[in-house]
C-alpha cells in the first residue's frame, strides 16, 4: 500500500491511498514516540519508506522528474489498523539513500525479527509517480508513504519498544503504550 501525506495546516496531513479514498484527516497521522493502543484494537507493526519531496511533482512525470522531486527518503514504522482504521506513521530521523542498500529489519522486545527486503516495496521511483497521477500531482513537502508491495502479516503491536532498522544506520525507536496519550 502506498499512501499520501500532504501537508495541509501547519501540524496536519492528508492521507490518501492511491486507487482509493482519502484514508484519514487528522494531525497524528504522522507521530512521534510514544504510540498508544487504546484506540487500535489489533495494531500490527509494519516497515514502511517515507519519501519526501522537495519539489512539485506534475501526474504523469516520467522517473527522471519523479527522482529530481524527491527530496529524502526515511525508513518509518508503521502501526495499522487491520480494523479499518487509520494507520499511523513513526518515521526515522536519518536519510537513506535510494534505492535502498539493504534490508529492514522489524524487531518489538520478546518477538522474533520482521525483515522485509529492499525488493518487498518495489520500484520507489514508479511508486512515487504513480502516487503523483493518482493524486493530480504533488506539492514540495509531501509525504509519500510506501509499504512492502505485498505486506506480510506484520507484528503484533503491544506495548514496548519497537526498534526498525534500516540501511546506513538508519533506525526508528519507537515506545508503545496501552495508554490514550498520543505522540506530537
Amino acid at each position: 500500500m502506498t499512501h499520501v501525506a500532504e501537508k495541509t495546516t501547519p501540524r496536519g496531513y492528508r492521507l490518501s491511498a492511491p486507487g482509493g479514498p482519502v484514508v484519514a484527516v487528522h494531525s497524528d497521522a504522522l507521530v512521534t514516540s510514544p504510540v498508544p493502543l487504546a484506540a487500535v484494537s489489533a495494531a500490527r507493526l509494519r516497515p514502511s519508506v517515507a519519501v519526501l519531496l522537495g519539489r512539485e511533482l506534475a501526474a504523469g512525470a516520467p522517473p527522471g522528474a519523479v527522482e529530481r522531486a524527491i527530496g529524502a527518503a526515511f525508513v518509518a514504522v508503521e502501526v495499522s489498523d487491520p480494523d479499518g482504521g487509520p494507520a499511523r506513521f513513526v518515521l526515522g530521523e536519518r536519510a537513506v539513500e535510494l534505492p535502498l542498500g539493504g534490508p529492514l529489519t522489524l524487531w518489538q522486545t520478546g518477538t522474533d525479527a520482521e525483515v522485509t527486503q529492499p525488493e518487498s516495496f518495489g520500484d520507489l521511483v514508479t511508486r512515487v509517480g504513480a502516487a503523483a497521477g493518482e493524486a493530480g500531482g504533488l506539492p514540495p513537502g509531501a509525504i509519500v508513504l510506501v509499504g512492502p508491495i505485498r505486506p506480510g502479516a506484520g507484528l503484533p503491536a503491544r506495548p514496548g519498544t519497537v526498534q526498525l532498522w534500516g540501511p546506513g544506520f538508519a533506525t526508528v525507536i519507537v515506545a508503545i503504550t496501552s495508554g490514550e496519550e498520543a505522540g506530537a
